[in-house]
């Protein structure tokens, strides 16, 4: 039997920054956006704070207005974050956090 649980349930299982990295990547926008506090409270339980300005920065792009042809308004901002959320699953440090982020 497959146990099915709820998405911001199944991110509070993680506990490896990587591991919940690999995960925000690969979410649905609308499970981000749905669970939004229960990841946040997770990533704050477990000091991931790097996390928190791409999370911020995936949801502004997803709820922004979109361009003409349905694109994300604000894709430089969004690859930035994946970009950022992509390092720390293969385990370096993201760069630039405190330039101009978010």
């Amino acid at each position: 039997m497959t146990l099915f649980y709820p998405p911001d349930e199944a991110f509070g299982r993680l506990r490896d920054r990587d591991q919940q990295a690999g995960w925000l990547l690969t979410a649905a926008p609308a499970d981000l956006d749905r669970c939004e506090s229960g990841i946040r409270r997770h990533l704050h339980l477990t000091g991931h704070h790097e996390a928190l300005p791409c999370l911020d920065r995936m949801l502004r792009a997803f709820r922004s207005p979109r361009r003409a042809d349905g694109g994300l308004a604000d894709l430089v901002g969004y690859s930035i974050a994946c970009g950022r959320l992509a390092r720390v699953r293969d385990g370096l440090m993201p760069l630039g956090m405190g330039e101009w982020w978010p």
